[in-house]
């Protein structure tokens, strides 16, 4: 498995689809998908666009399917895809059940669930008395010396130790494939 996700990992570093024309977080959506195809987020939701110039400047537009379809195939992945506006949403799994469950979830429980959040803190989302304030969380990770901008979840304020467990096991993988920003 490992020599198959170094050459999935070569696709993604040639690949423009689904990262930022920013300083930070350029990488971030693509390192989900690295996590999807490590096994470590059953499921993943990335977005993506295309920037043009217009008369006025520049905007993102979504992102042409085939390229999308071409992309996914090359890695292995099931997806679907949908676009807005201003770009494409992709929700991306290695298994098409998945995909089917998150397309037809609406409950935030079974959404982390899907994406592979610790259920202490999916249980926690949506309540300020369990759920850690962002300040409080960028704290912890910043003094692990974990990168503000990678995929990550929100902690709870009672298993917040544990579920920082999972984001270095996340960034263990992705250091390991030299997939860090």
């Amino acid at each position: 498995m490992d020599d198959d996700i170094r050459k999935k990992v070569k696709i993604l570093r040639k690949s423009s689809l689904f990262t930022y024309n920013t300083d930070l977080g350029h990488i971030m959506e693509q390192q989900s998908i690295l996590l999807t195809l490590a096994g470590k987020k059953p499921v993943s939701r990335i977005t993506g666009g295309k920037w043009v110039n217009t008369a006025t400047g520049r905007k993102s537009i979504p992102l042409n399917h085939d390229q999308v379809r071409d992309f996914f195939s090359k890695l292995g992945l099931q997806y679907s895809i949908k676009d807005f506006e201003y770009g494409t949403m992709a929700v991306i799994s290695l298994d098409k059940n998945l995909i089917i469950k998150s397309d037809n979830n609406t409950s935030d429980k079974i959404e982390g669930e899907l994406f592979g959040y610790p259920k202490t803190a999916f249980e926690a989302f949506g309540d300020d008395d369990l759920m850690m304030s962002l300040k409080e969380q960028d704290v912890i990770i910043n003094s692990e010396g974990l990168p503000e901008f990678m995929p990550n979840f929100r902690f709870s304020k009672l298993h917040f130790k544990e579920e920082l467990e999972v984001l270095k096991d996340w960034y263990d993988i992705l250091k390991k494939y030299d997939f860090v920003e």
